[in-house]
């Protein structure tokens, strides 16, 4: 992506000398454009990949201060740093453990 934010000044200017013209400078930028959302969806996948391996791990229950026995009695300790569930969301079929 950084060879592409480049590229596009460099283009602007040959275009300013004739070196250049209108499709190439607006091919570049979609090229950078794509460059951008490629790097959003990877960071996205790594993002998901991480909290998938926190959550096969427990990690979200640590970080939260979260015991799993006590959860499963309805006691959570302290303050979690989860948003509080609505009513739609506490109409949801319990998870069988």
């Amino acid at each position: 992506m950084i060879h592409q934010q480049q590229l596009s000044p460099l283009e602007i200017d040959k275009f300013a000398v004739g070196a250049s013209t209108n499709f190439m400078i607006v091919q570049g930028e979609a090229y950078l454009a794509q460059a951008r959302s490629t790097e959003v969806a990877a960071r996205a996948d790594w993002m998901k990949a991480q909290l998938s391996l926190d959550r096969a791990m427990g990690i979200p229950l640590d970080k939260n201060n979260i015991v799993f026995h006590e959860a499963i009695r309805g006691h959570v300790p302290g303050k979690s740093n989860y948003p509080k569930t609505t009513n739609v969301e506490k109409a949801a079929a319990p998870v069988e453990w």
